[in-house]
């Protein structure tokens, strides 16, 4: 087995592609546990350069720390408490094509979370909007919460009925735009590099193939 990693690639998805084969190759022919998570942490660490990379295994009601790069660590969390400890306790939930950070079932409440260092109103709508196809889906009452690990912070998310007719209005915009023969003109505006869809207008494609 080669302890050399090989970090190649100019997107998430090239790097993804590049680094998993090389974690199969490092765990495929260890049966220790604490060795091959030690390893991925550092696999991941070094090629996403991410600030903190470990693993917290769950020990009777407690989440006890593992191997793990980057600063210092709680030891011991209590499920509940804090990011860590409240998604050990969530579910991930997928539904029309939207996947939930985590799902608290039994108090219905969705939580998203955030590696922005600063809080956005984008994020507020992302997480209306899922709140809005939860209650489509027969899921009624459903709050959310926005979470951000950097910063510290977390923000309640409550959908009213004006934050439901202006969604409405969004999708009825959306549809439009999908049903045009041809694609509107491309608006260049600074905030787009930042967009998660980016690539969609941004490809250049020809439109004449």
């Amino acid at each position: 087995m080669s302890e050399n990693l090989i970090v190649k690639g100019n997107c998430k998805e090239e790097l993804y592609a590049n680094l998993l084969p090389q974690i199969k190759s490092v765990v495929g022919s260890e049966s220790d546990a604490i060795a091959n998570m030690a390893n991925v942490a550092a696999c991941i660490k070094d090629t996403f350069k991410f600030w903190w990379v470990g693993f917290y295994r769950v020990i009777d009601s407690e989440l006890v720390l593992g191997p793990f790069q980057g600063p210092l660590a709680c030891t011991r969390i209590k499920k509940g408490r804090g990011v860590c400890g409240s998604a050990s306790q969530y579910e991930e939930i997928e539904i029309d094509g939207i996947k939930v950070d985590y799902f608290d079932a039994k108090n219905k409440v969705i939580h998203e979370i955030k590696k922005s260092n600063k809080v956005e109103k984008a994020h507020e709508w992302q997480l209306k909007y899922y709140m809005y196809v939860f209650e489509k889906h027969g899921i009624i009452g459903v709050t959310g919460v926005l979470e951000y690990p950097l910063l510290r912070k977390t923000e309640v998310v409550l959908l009213s009925d004006i934050d439901r007719e202006a969604i409405r209005q969004m999708i009825d915009s959306i549809l439009h735009v999908v049903s045009l023969p041809e694609c509107p003109p491309l608006v260049r505006k600074g905030i787009c590099k930042n967009c998660s869809y980016y690539e969609f207008c941004y490809t250049n494609e020809n439109e004449d193939e």
